[in-house]
Formats: C-alpha cells, structure tokens, sequence
C-alpha cells in the first residue's frame, strides 16, 4: 500500500499499510493519554498565524495609520473591532483544545486504534516524505513522534494537500 500527496507539485509517495499508519496514529495518540497538555499551546502560539480576515483587517489598520488624513474615531473603532476578533479567536481555540484535553484525559491508554477517538480530536494525518507521521489536531496544534537526531526531514503534506491511498 501506498500513499500519494495530493499536490500535484509534491508527488511523493509514502509506502506504508493502513495497519501501519494506524498503529503510528494509536501510538501518538497514546502520548496524548499520558499527557493530555501535548494538545495545550502556548499563549505566543495560539496567533503565530492570525486568520486572513485578522490579517486583512490588520493591514487596513497599518493603511489608515499612515493615511495622514485618516478618520481617528473610525480607526479606533477599527482596531477595537479587529481586538474583538482575536479574543474571539483565541476563546474559540481555547474551548477546542479543552475539549481535546478531555478527551484525553477520558480515554486512557489505547490498544488499537479507535475511529471515535481519532474522529473527535484529529483534523489531519501529516506524513513526512520519509514516513514518519504526524498528526494536526482540530484546535490546529501538531503532534509527532520525535524522531531521531539523524532525522532532517521535516516535510508534511499540510493545508489540505494530504495523501490519499
């Protein structure tokens, strides 16, 4: 069995049985039962990439701020607004993560892989070109294996560019 990424600009292909993949899966998601705070961020983390409606809204920020004619009490009004949004943004990241740490903390070690479990708290499979995987929960947070210091390789297929058997 095999693995193909989607992108078509990537190409790889990963061989690795749907047995496999699972056992790797089982396994990480096993260090998450042993440490539920794996799925934690730290608070810099949570905005390393704001949303694009963030981002735009920044920038429309940044114009009108070297605008030298720009309307202040529109501005302020601009910049409450885009604070709003990343509170909101960070609650809403905040309540997953709970909710994955529960999860967590509920399911104890695992001896197989369980479809309930996976389906809950994981929003991607990440496999790297050399094989190893990795896992992107719902609330955005990656979780992998470490691997071993020879190990350079880095690559994930990510933004939906996954791999399909």
């Amino acid at each position: 069995e095999r693995w193909f990424c989607r992108n078509k600009e990537c190409g790889d292909s990963i061989p690795m049985s749907l047995s496999e993949l699972e056992r790797e899966i089982t396994s990480i998601l096993n260090l998450l039962a042993a440490d539920p705070g794996l799925a934690e961020y730290a608070d810099t983390d949570i905005f390393s990439e704001p949303s694009l409606e963030i981002r735009k809204q920044e920038n429309e920020i940044e114009r009108r701020l070297s605008s030298p004619d720009s309307d202040k009490d529109g501005l302020q009004n601009m910049i409450l607004q885009c604070a709003a949004k990343k509170y909101d943004e960070y609650i809403s990241v905040r309540h997953i993560t709970d909710r994955i740490k529960a999860d967590f903390e509920k399911s104890g070690p695992l001896s197989e892989f369980n479809t309930d479990l996976f389906e809950r708290t994981v929003a991607e499979v990440l496999l790297g070109s050399n094989g190893t995987v990795g896992l992107k929960l719902k609330n955005n947070k990656e979780i992998r294996k470490e691997t071993t210091a020879n190990d350079t390789d880095r690559n994930y297929a990510k933004n939906g560019s996954g791999y399909t058997a």
